[in-house]
């Protein structure tokens, strides 16, 4: 029965709102608070040119809202082309001031660079600073840093220590490599119970390919017992949710399957459907 496993997957800069808080405006003049909502108001409406005529004079005078919110139209390349550089310029104040959000997308635009050099240990530093603000991506994704070697040394329990903080806020990647982890053996001791905990969230999220996995688990007896019915009905919920290796997977444990097992499978699998209309 095949496992599947989609590699260290680490996720790029996701779209970070603009600063908006009203405890923002609060520390404001009247007039600078002014100028800042206008911006806000261009930058909802699309309009960016306006936007960053409002904010860059803010940020060039030192205010940190205005400089994240700088950086996000360079990094996104909203109305404008992408320009890393000058997003790592206008970031680097509010990180440094332990802006959670702009430390991530410092070690994002280090780690995946797009116009700068690359430098995995530079991303490694700033993931570590936003996951040490309790930010679950980069708690993730400094995990598989770890867990791979990338940038840091590697170092198995480190990675699982960042991994399971970021499994335990419900980061669905986090829990299907940390299932990975202990159902392969990978650094620690093979351990199917930890295996099926951490696949199981990580199925019950809409993970495809936990959902797989536990499937074969299940299916070899790993589990702790046969169940060919779990495996089927997991097997069928993944190739719902897109998963080709699975179709596989569930033809060959019909084939050793009665009838009304198979019925019983697919009503499990889409009694899960309707409970969890993930992907659907």
């Amino acid at each position: 029965m095949r496992r599947t496993y989609s590699g260290n997957v680490i996720t790029a800069s996701i779209y970070r709102t603009i600063l908006l808080v009203a405890a923002t405006l609060v520390a404001m003049s009247v007039a600078h608070a002014g100028d800042f909502l206008k911006g806000i108001e261009a930058f909802q409406r699309g309009d960016y040119d306006t936007a960053l005529e409002h904010w860059l004079p803010m940020a060039e005078g030192g205010d940190l809202n205005a400089m994240y919110n700088v950086a996000l139209i360079y990094d996104q390349g909203l109305g404008r082309p992408v320009d890393k550089l000058l997003a790592l310029r206008w970031y680097r104040a509010p990180a440094e001031e332990g802006d959670v959000s702009a430390q991530f997308n410092i070690a994002t635009i280090h780690h995946f660079g797009d116009g700068v050099v690359v430098n995995k240990r530079e991303a490694a530093r700033w993931y570590q600073a936003a996951a040490e603000l309790a930010d679950e991506e980069a708690q993730f994704n400094l995990g598989l840093m770890y867990a791979s070697g990338e940038g840091v040394d590697r170092d198995v329990w480190i990675a699982i220590h960042w991994l399971r903080l970021s499994a335990d806020q419900g980061h669905s990647g986090a829990q299907f490599r940390l299932g990975h982890m202990y159902d392969m053996g990978d650094g620690v001791a093979e351990d199917n119970t930890e295996a099926m905990r951490w696949y199981l969230l990580a199925a019950n999220q809409g993970n495809s390919i936990a959902q797989n996995n536990l499937g074969a688990m299940y299916f070899s007896g790993e589990a702790a017992v046969f169940d060919w019915i779990q495996a089927y009905k997991w097997f069928y919920i993944a190739e719902q949710l897109g998963n080709h290796e699975s179709r596989t997977n569930r033809l060959s444990s019909a084939k050793l399957m009665s009838r009304s097992d198979i019925a019983e499978a697919q009503k499990q699998a889409e009694d899960w459907l309707d409970k969890f209309p993930i992907g659907r």
